[in-house]
């Protein structure tokens, strides 16, 4: 995959791979970090906002989005990973120029600044 060397599935029977969040495993200068390179849910259409809205109520609220990074967590935890990195909108695979298709449609900076996220500088 381009935007990582693991994928995190949210799976369903019915869907399919249904959200995707993919990473890498490596170190910084504090140690071991995971490196998220993309998070990836279905297209955007009515019956799959439906199914979003849906998931959404079974989860109580959390969206499946916050779900992936939340089980990400979790995993970092048990693999002693004390940094998370997670890419910038801009500097995704997809936002490059020959991918001039506008094939991303997530605010990456946005979510993860929703989810408590910090901007980075390794300088």
């Amino acid at each position: 995959q381009k935007e990582g060397d693991m994928s995190l599935v949210l799976h369903s029977a019915e869907d399919g791979n249904f959200y995707t969040l993919s990473f890498t495993v490596g170190h910084v200068d504090t140690g071991r970090c995971i490196m998220i390179g993309g998070l990836q849910g279905p297209r955007s259409s009515e019956e799959n906002n439906a199914k979003i809205k849906k998931l959404t109520r079974k989860l109580y609220g959390q969206r499946p989005k916050s779900l992936m990074v939340s089980l990400l967590t979790l995993i970092a935890q048990v693999w002693e990973v004390n940094t998370i990195l997670a890419v910038k909108t801009q500097s995704h695979t997809y936002a490059a120029r020959r991918y001039s298709k506008g094939r991303i449609k997530t605010d990456y900076d946005a979510l993860w600044q929703e989810l408590g996220g910090i901007e980075y500088n390794r300088h």
